[in-house]
């Protein structure tokens, strides 16, 4: 198993929930991590926790990942830093809460922006120095939403993580050249309010509720992350025993 001590790593959507999951996972596992979300204030709280919890050094800003100069100055940022990344963790994401036919154009771009462009413009601002840092890894955050006959939720939603899904495995075939693995983690149902240190009550709680606690999808980015450099891990999907009492045929 690679060990992931000293390596830099991003997430993305970091603020809370699974991304804020995820960075307190890579800094206990031995990384520094540089953080980004549309919620700074947020952020400061996750680094301070990073700080207090594992030690390591956290940079963080404020950034729209659908803005590609926005994610181009954080990447020069995180790097001046923390120096050159070498993991990369897509994990923010837009939703449209309203049906189909009534979500405002505003939500439906911001949605695709978010979910599609944002993982675009990261990967392309960080090239260089996953290149530099190779063997590196770039994490993409998708959905089984990804997979139409999987999801009740918008159809505009769906379309963002189907992108996002096909950006990923053609990343992959583009990224082997330079020596960087991309792998695709696809969740179900997240039990995302619930903090990774909860303890067997709380877990007992989102089994209740039919969602899988946050920490096995962090397990699973872990898992991809420390796997030997002749392997890669394509990727992973976690469904919950509900997923498969749901009836995705109606909306």
């Amino acid at each position: 198993m690679a060990s992931l001590l000293g390596r830099v790593a991003v997430v993305t959507g970091a603020a809370r929930g699974l991304g804020k999951a995820i960075a307190i996972g890579l800094a206990r596992a031995g990384c520094d991590v540089a953080l980004c979300s549309r919620s700074p204030r947020d952020l400061e709280t996750v680094a301070e926790r990073i700080l207090r919890d594992s030690g390591r050094r956290v940079y963080w800003q404020g950034v729209n990942v659908a803005s590609a100069a926005e994610v181009a100055k954080f990447s020069d940022a995180a790097c001046t830093a923390l120096g050159p990344v070498s993991i990369l963790i897509n994990n923010a994401a837009g939703w449209v809460d309203a049906d189909y036919l009534e979500a405002s154009p505003e939500d439906i771009e911001t949605t695709i922006d978010v979910t599609l462009k944002g993982p675009i413009w990261m990967a392309r601002s960080f090239w260089r120095q996953l290149k530099e840092t190779a063997p590196s890894h770039i994490v993409n955050i998708t959905s089984l939403g990804a997979r139409p006959s999987r999801s009740n939720a918008s159809p505009a939603y769906v379309a963002a993580k189907f992108g996002a899904s096909g950006l990923t495995e053609s990343l992959r075939r583009y990224a082997v050249r330079d020596n960087i693995k991309v792998t695709e983690i696809l969740p179900g149902s997240i039990a995302s309010k619930f903090d990774i240190d909860d303890g067997s009550e709380a877990v007992s709680r989102s089994y209740g509720n039919g969602r899988v606690p946050v920490s096995d999808y962090v397990e699973a980015v872990l898992f991809a992350l420390t796997r030997s450099p002749m392997s890669v891990v394509e990727d992973i999907s976690i469904a919950s025993v509900q997923d498969y009492k749901t009836d995705y045929s109606t909306y």
